[in-house]
């Protein structure tokens, strides 16, 4: 369901005053922290990033907040696998990202759990424009997903084009195809991280962001309503240098 047929009387299991609570089923999205994990794999939460798709709600501005006071919680309750120097756990920094599905709870509100955690880098500034531009110029609604590596200042190397496709299924072929990749391959150029830290020093990495795009109504439902398309682009390291030991997916938030 779209964010806007409900968003203004949503409960995430928390009151909000007044107003009639919309039928909500299912809604997904995500959250970000920076996290300090030191040489034992205990975490305390430095930062927290956005909500996606109630960060910008007005409304949802007290359930946001009480969002992020809870994941901040639980987050520091998870067990790490801190990184290792010459063999020996150190101190580190990595940015921990949260997949999140509200349900509903079947008593007027809508109960959220988590459904994945990662760690890695984080990807700062996805060079959005870059991306729209290189889909308005061949206006077709698909999938780019894109492999990179960035050095230890978080400026990408290289890029290159690991999937493409149509989303009635079809591979990207022809001229439109290829122009579509070489132009998400150009805006990928500018993407920047911020690094994981071992023992206080930002490490070089790598991993994969898949990038969806619609111009239809249409498109952009489906995508909301998918349980394998969260709407926006989301780095997943290839081998973060700190890993996550609990096991979190489906506990409650």
């Amino acid at each position: 369901m779209r964010i806007a047929n409900w968003c203004a009387g949503l409960l995430l299991g928390f009151p909000l005053a007044g107003g009639a609570v919309a039928p909500i089923a299912a809604l997904d999205f995500t959250a970000g922290a920076w996290v300090d994990v030191d040489a034992t794999g205990k975490a305390r939460v430095i930062e927290m990033g956005r909500v996606t798709r109630l960060e910008d709600v007005s409304q949802l501005g007290p359930v946001v907040d009480k969002i992020k006071a809870r994941l901040r919680e639980r987050i520091e309750t998870w067990q790490f696998v801190p990184a290792a120097r010459d063999g020996a756990p150190v101190a580190s920094r990595t940015h921990v990202s949260i997949w999140l599905e509200g349900v509903d709870d079947g008593k007027g509100g809508l109960g959220v759990r988590v459904r994945s955690a990662t760690t890695g880098a984080e990807l700062k500034d996805i060079n959005m424009i870059g991306l729209q531009i290189a889909g308005n110029r061949v206006q077709e609604e698909g999938a780019v997903t894109i492999d990179v590596t960035y050095d230890e200042g978080g400026k990408v190397v290289t890029t290159a084009v690991a999937d493409s496709k149509f989303f009635d299924g079809h591979r990207f072929t022809g001229y439109a195809g290829k122009a579509l990749r070489r132009n998400m391959l150009a805006a990928a150029q500018a993407w920047k991280f911020v690094p994981e830290q071992i023992d206080g020093h930002p490490q070089a990495g790598s991993g994969r962001v898949p990038i969806h795009f619609c111009f239809s109504e249409a498109c952009a439902i489906a995508r909301e309503d998918s349980k394998d398309a969260l709407g926006d682009a989301q780095f997943a390291a290839a081998d973060p240098a700190v890993k996550l030991r609990s096991a979190v997916a489906g506990t409650a938030l």
